[in-house]
């Protein structure tokens, strides 16, 4: 299989700085993602916010993308054929979520309820943490109901501090992956693809280091922009 977006972009980074001898997963489907000079393994992991769940953590564009997805196949399913007015469909949620099979029943509700009063901006509510909004278009779209926008109530935050907090959860997660592996390669690296970030500047940097350090087993952590393999950095270095 070819690297995922998230590996090529390692990959092209190391090349940048100049490695050459850089080989995608040498033994397989397990530790390392990736081998530089037959010596340096590198995991490579997504920089995203998470949510704590008991002793593990997910992260919070799963339930993004979940919602995503079930609010687009309600859309289809009651979109008019013969409509002539079109809304978009906005909505803001916290944690906890309601059942998945209630979201679904009470969004179709609301859909149907709406049409004729598809021509106001109209607020319904699923529960005290998950609210839809239906705003009238000005033109006629593709479809009678289409999606507007999304809002995740819990995340968001200071930046440095979002990166630093995840960057601890993501640190214990590849150190448990490759403790059977270590004895393999001399030399251990994480390198991560900053999406809460894309990239920490100078400031973020000094605030960064103002933090305890983060205690970590590997040799060296690269922080890598997913906008430009060319901007990196190695944390506390």
């Amino acid at each position: 299989m070819p690297p995922k977006r998230e590996e090529q972009l390692v990959i092209d980074c190391l090349k940048v700085q100049g490695f050459t001898n850089v080989v995608y997963e040498p033994d397989g489907n397990i530790p390392p993602d990736i081998l530089v000079n037959g010596r340096i393994a590198i995991e490579v992991r997504r920089l995203n916010q998470n949510l704590v769940i008991g002793n593990g953590f997910k992260g919070l564009e799963q339930d993004e993308f979940a919602m995503y997805a079930l609010f687009r196949k309600i859309m289809n399913e009651v979109s008019d054929s013969g409509f002539s007015r079109s809304a978009f469909v906005c909505y803001s949620y916290e944690r906890p979520l309601p059942e998945k099979k209630e979201i679904k029943s009470e969004v179709k509700r609301f859909l149907i309820e709406h049409k004729p009063y598809i021509e106001q901006r109209r607020e319904y509510e699923i529960s005290a943490n998950f609210k839809v909004r239906i705003v009238p278009s000005e033109n006629k779209l593709e479809k009678q109901y289409q999606y507007g926008l999304s809002n995740d109530g819990d995340s968001g935050g200071v930046i440095v501090d979002l990166i630093y907090k995840n960057l601890e959860l993501i640190i214990k997660e590849k150190e448990t992956k490759v403790s059977g592996f270590k004895h393999k390669y001399p030399e251990w690296w994480l390198a991560v693809v900053d999406t809460i970030g894309y990239g920490m500047d100078d400031l973020d940097l000094r605030q960064f280091n103002d933090l305890p350090k983060i205690k970590y087993d590997f040799n060296r952590i690269l922080l890598v922009s997913p906008l430009d393999q060319g901007k990196f950095l190695y944390l506390y270095e």
